[in-house]
């Protein structure tokens, strides 16, 4: 954790924008009722604007005289006057825009403060209370308690911020990224799969290929599994092609490179987080870094007081989606199959196979399996010649695209690379499912 949470608090705000809104509610009082006190970072501003406020419900005139009168001694005639400098009048989209600019930098200082209470004493059901409190705080408008309506140029706007940047995120799978167009910021997509099937390795692999398409984007990786060497090793191999063992012999210079490349990325890998830890680390790299995806490695590492393993999950995975939401972050987590269903890392999966599948069903946007057909210990010749080094990677449920049954991707052992193959493939039933 970070000494002090609140030391960027000040950068999320936009003084001159603020004077430009209070300039225009000086010209167009009929504006007022589009804001709310709250959004403004300023205490003059909101001192100017209670007045205007005030003075519009009780149907009087608000000029630079009036206020500069009634406001003597709390906020001089000169400022007030500077907020109307170059202000001309402007349409209701016009100053929506601004308003929906405001209410954005405000939602980003009340996460921020929020990572005050986030502390590693509050447990995974605080933490749903916390979640739940943020909404409600970010939802409110002005005194009425009613949630902020966006409208269609606000949705509209949001589209062209979206695809200005390339749209979604891609995670360097060409069939995935192809049929989804990329991932957004607050969905989550889960990894399901036996030990051993290479879940670690593929997330690492997707964290390369992000720095590779975003090196100015942030990446956060929460290993709760391996230790730091291992880590380390695994991302040196993936980026350099090299093998474990050539990776030993690279210069300082060249280890200098690397960690330069991968600057924006950051890894926790602590064991025993709780979901507020999590919450909290997110919170205090997200605008320092500008973290836009980040791994779990994996759920049920998760450390949680609730006795019952399907109650945690179910709690966990709804704290999830609402955290991707909330701090605009797309979020991969690993999950472990269930032995009946996941076999021993050889079969296909189901939305069934994962450890609590029907929340992670429910609260996932999309449900990812994988699996490798050489683990079978029973494989006969020629099926051992054809799924050697293979992974197949499914997509199991998704809420917005068609599902994809089977993509072959190849695992280079040597090297620890992930990558699919040119001519992708089916996985038959010759391994004893029939599905």
């Amino acid at each position: 954790m970070a000494a002090d949470l609140t030391q960027d608090y000040s950068k999320f705000r936009d003084i001159n924008l603020e004077k430009t809104v209070i300039g225009a509610i000086i010209n167009q009082p009929e504006l007022v009722g589009l804001i709310a006190e709250d959004l403004f970072y300023l205490g003059r501003h909101k001192t100017i604007f209670l007045k205007i406020k005030e003075l519009d419900a009780e149907g009087k005139k608000v000029d630079l005289p009036i206020l500069a009168s009634l406001l003597s001694g709390k906020v001089e005639a000169a400022y007030i006057s500077s907020c109307l400098d170059g202000v001309q009048k402007f349409s209701v989209e016009a100053f929506e825009s601004y308003v929906a600019r405001l209410a954005d930098l405000r939602s980003k200082r009340v996460i921020w403060t929020l990572a005050h209470q986030v502390q590693k004493s509050v447990d995974a059901g605080d933490m749903d209370k916390v979640v739940d409190h943020a909404n409600e705080i970010l939802q409110e408008q002005s005194g009425a308690g009613k949630s902020v309506e966006l409208s269609t140029s606000d949705i509209i706007r949001s589209f062209e911020e979206y695809t200005r940047r390339g749209e979604g995120i891609k995670i360097g799978f060409p069939t995935v990224d192809n049929l989804t167009g990329g991932f957004s910021e607050g969905e989550v997509l889960y990894l399901v799969g036996r030990a051993k099937v290479a879940k670690s390795l593929w997330a690492q692999n997707v964290i390369s290929n992000f720095v590779g398409a975003y090196p100015n984007d942030g990446a956060l990786f929460f290993s709760m599994e391996m230790p730091d060497p291992q880590v380390a090793e695994r991302l040196l191999q993936i980026d350099t092609g090299l093998s474990k063992e050539n990776i030993r012999m690279l210069t300082a210079e060249q280890k200098m490179n690397i960690a330069a490349k991968y600057k924006n990325v950051s890894y926790i890998t602590r064991a025993g987080l709780s979901v507020s830890d999590i919450f909290a680390n997110i919170i205090q790299l997200k605008y320092k870094k500008n973290i836009r995806l980040v791994v779990i490695d994996f759920l049920t590492r998760i450390k949680t007081k609730c006795r019952d393993e399907y109650d945690f999950i179910r709690e966990t995975t709804k704290i999830m989606k609402d955290m991707a939401k909330q701090l605009g972050v797309f979020l991969i987590i690993l999950s472990q199959a269930g032995r009946q269903d996941g076999g021993y890392g050889y079969l296909p999966l189901n939305l069934q196979s994962a450890r609590g599948s029907g929340t992670i069903e429910e609260d996932g946007d999309f449900v990812f399996g994988v699996f490798r057909p050489e683990l079978n210990p029973d494989i006969k010749e020629p099926d051992k010649t054809r799924w050697k080094d293979i992974v197949v990677l499914q997509m199991l449920g998704s809420r917005r695209t068609e599902r994809i049954e089977r993509i072959e991707c190849i695992f280079n052992k040597t090297n620890c690379r992930i990558y699919e193959t040119l001519q992708g493939g089916i996985y038959g039933k010759e391994l004893g499912r029939n599905d």
